[in-house]
């Protein structure tokens, strides 16, 4: 039987070496250059308002983010996803051209043909629109150029703010998922999030070639 979602989605053997520019931010290819500007952003009580809203609780050295840079280095999609560091495009955002200020990535989902879109962004820098500039880009770069057909996205019911960002670019709620993982030693549910590329066209007015 032929196998319909090998049809869709990137290489499941390529491993991510696209560098994804916009207004603000220039999207990078994660690598451990990138491990002690997002460890600073992440670590400890000062990073808590960052990792309560992540399935990973954080770092406990800027080792544990170089690790992460080491795996989508080397790492095939189909076993690691393509992941980028975020960082200020020229200075604008903190000063300093190319401080890391983030991380997103797409991984591998159901089938070949589905992504799940995962980010986050140093607290110093929310309510600029900087994320939905990350996600927006991702999320084109996903359904134009790694040949998705939907992404999906979990965030946590207490994340408001990551909700209405995925709502803003199109994403629809799909239903929540009760006790989805365990949290800080405790079971936490999960509100499920997707866009399909079909919906995506017709949110940004995208002819289907």
């Amino acid at each position: 039987m032929h196998d319909l979602s090998l049809d869709y989605g990137p290489d499941p053997d390529s491993v991510n070496t696209t560098i994804i520019l916009t207004d603000r931010l220039e999207l990078r290819p994660a690598h451990r250059d990138a491990a002690a500007d997002l460890f600073a952003l992440l670590e400890g009580d000062r990073g808590r308002a960052v990792t309560d809203n992540l399935l990973w609780d954080g770092p406990d050295s800027p080792q544990d983010i170089g690790f992460w840079g080491d795996q989508s280095q080397r790492m095939p999609f189909r076993d690691w996803g393509h992941h980028w560091s975020i960082h200020d495009l020229d200075g604008r955002i903190t000063g300093r051209v190319g401080a890391g200020i983030g991380a997103i990535g797409i991984g591998t989902s159901a089938h070949n043909g589905r992504g799940d879109i995962g980010y986050w962004l140093g607290e110093a820098y929310w309510g600029v629109g900087l994320m939905t500039e990350a996600v927006e880009a991702a999320v084109t770069h996903g359904f134009t150029t790694m040949n998705l057909v939907k992404i999906d996205a979990g965030v946590f019911p207490w994340n408001v703010a990551s909700a209405r960002l995925l709502e803003r670019i199109g994403f629809q709620r799909e239903g929540l998922i009760r006790s989805a993982y365990v949290k800080r030693g405790r079971l936490v549910d999960s509100v499920a999030y997707g866009l399909t590329i079909s919906t995506w066209r017709a949110v940004n007015d995208v002819t289907d070639a």
